[in-house]
């Protein structure tokens, strides 16, 4: 299998990681890192930038988010939307980032007119992540089951 070199993406923006590292042909694998840095930073990377990997590789990424103090250990904010404060575990809201990136969502959904909702239908295999009323973000449907569970946990989540 022919291999590729892993582009330089921390102190970018995520959504800048994610677009290099596609164009590479590498895979991005997100973990949030609360910091004092701009939200949505490319804080890490690993392997390191330069380093020969085989396509498809999984490139790790450690992503600023803001601090919080009043969920429990072992969860943040879930953050759909910026006002977003479900507290879900750690690997639940790195996946909301890239669910929420406009270049993910481009892979899901059809040109236009797309299908019964015009652009917002989601490619076969997907479906609306409904999170909040008007949610639709095209998700996978372990996502999107996982979803109305975390909307109802949330307060249990919290420090008292």
């Amino acid at each position: 299998m022919q291999g590729t070199e892993v582009p330089q993406v921390a102190d970018g923006t995520l959504s800048q990681a994610v677009e290099l590292l596609e164009k590479a042909d590498l895979q991005p694998k997100i973990q949030t890192v609360e910091s004092d840095r701009i939200p949505d930073t490319a804080l890490t990377q690993d392997p390191s930038a330069g380093t020969n990997v085989e396509r498809e590789s999984l490139v790790s990424l450690g992503v600023a988010i803001e601090p919080a103090d009043d969920y429990l250990p072992g969860y943040e904010y879930r953050l759909v939307v910026p006002d977003d404060e479900v507290c879900v575990t750690p690997e639940s809201a790195a996946q909301v980032l890239v669910d929420n990136e406009e270049i993910t969502q481009l892979r899901r959904k059809p040109n236009p007119p797309g299908g019964p909702y015009g652009i917002n239908t989601c490619l076969q295999g997907f479906v609306w992540r409904d999170a909040y009323n008007g949610d639709q973000i095209c998700v996978t449907g372990e996502t999107r089951s996982r979803t109305p569970q975390e909307n109802a946990e949330a307060d249990s989540h919290r420090a008292p």
